[in-house]
């Protein structure tokens, strides 16, 4: 049995390379960070595929090393073979992914001033500098198995819960229910409108909702709020 690696560090591993490149080394510089992780994707794809087809016989065509792509290689990577698979049948080729694994701890962060439309600005801007890395691994998956090539991904639409805030006024009690983006995590926030006093709150991933938790005595709260 070949060793083995926690997947959380995995994520890890690959948000710190990501952070490092885009807002330390070259945070002026986003076209030249996002080459700089895709390559590093590359010679990871390049020994990968090495280890993947060690003992399998040499590809034919290129469909067949698509289709590998698709099956075994996504599955190694990613723990799922990929959606649907098109082509036009002129080279190229595009492989879809409906719940991409490694964009699923994915939250950017945006800073307090930030307007709405920035801070989607902004996740969109991470989002497609996580995905630098894994393209360069399929490139250089590819690369060694004969076919050069170009990736690049797209995602349609980059989920996320919109940021807003709704005023609460009930009969002993003035505050806020607040909610918050961060990428596809949404935290939902019961403030004092006066004091900023945090009561409860709750968090949702991915769509599904984590149990309230009282953050500080809420006993004089009128049970008519919820």
């Amino acid at each position: 049995m070949g060793r083995e690696v926690a997947e959380s560090c995995v994520d890890m591993v690959m948000m710190e390379m990501v952070i490092l490149y885009s807002q330390r080394l070259y945070s002026s510089k986003p076209d030249l960070a996002a080459r700089r992780i895709e390559s590093i994707g590359f010679q990871l794809g390049h020994q990968l595929s090495d280890r993947y087809t060690m003992e399998r016989p040499r590809f034919t065509d290129h469909l067949e090393a698509i289709k590998f792509i698709c099956k075994d290689f996504w599955f190694e990577l990613f723990k799922k073979q990929i959606d649907n698979l098109k082509t036009n049948h002129r080279g190229t080729f595009v492989l879809q992914d409906n719940r991409f694994r490694w964009l699923s701890h994915v939250s950017p962060n945006p800073s307090p001033e930030s307007t709405d439309d920035s801070a989607e600005n902004s996740a969109v801007q991470a989002t497609n500098m996580y995905l630098c890395f894994p393209c360069g691994i399929i490139r250089g998956a590819l690369t060694n198995l004969g076919i050069p090539c170009a990736v690049s991904a797209d995602i349609p639409s980059h989920p996320a819960f919109r940021a807003d805030e709704w005023n609460v006024n009930k009969w002993y009690w003035e505050g806020s229910l607040k909610v918050v983006s961060k990428g596809q995590e949404c935290i939902i926030r019961l403030e004092d409108k006066t004091t900023g006093e945090l009561y409860a709150r709750a968090f949702l991933r991915n769509g599904e909702p984590h149990p309230v938790e009282p953050v500080i005595d809420s006993s004089r709260l009128s049970t008519s709020i919820l």
